[in-house]
């Protein structure tokens, strides 16, 4: 991987899906500033995905990238449940995204869980085996 691949308009993009998500999550008590912000991390998702196809600016450390990026996304959000609610379901609902997060990977990498309950390591949900 070259250095020029950390300037392609779809990582620039996740660079700024990063900030949104973090600014989202400081002023989460404030909803009229957390929603807008999150809602256009999450149509930026779209559009990185877009502009990576449209001006063939694939690479490995974008796929990499989008997926920590949605990631850090969705733990914000259960960390926002968990702290609004001590309901002893939010902590089931938590590991059961982790299990779900684990074995659904864009790059199709090797699910672990499947390994554990079947005994034979699995590839995870992808259709066309890659991404």
């Amino acid at each position: 991987m070259g250095f020029h691949v950390l300037f392609y308009v779809p990582n620039v993009i996740g660079y700024i899906r990063i900030l949104l998500v973090l600014i989202a999550w400081i002023l989460y008590s404030d909803p009229g500033s957390f929603v807008p912000l999150y809602v256009l991390s999450i149509i930026l998702d779209g559009v990185d995905g877009w502009a990576a196809r449209r001006l063939q600016q694939t690479s490995r450390f974008g796929a990499w990238l989008d997926v920590v990026i949605d990631n850090v996304g969705r733990g914000m959000l259960w960390n926002m449940l968990y702290d609004v609610s001590s309901d002893s379901r939010v902590g089931l609902a938590g590991v059961f995204n982790g299990v779900v997060c684990i074995c659904v990977q864009p790059q199709c990498q090797r699910c672990p869980m499947e390994e554990l309950v079947h005994g034979e390591p699995g590839l995870s949900a992808c259709s066309d085996g890659k991404r």
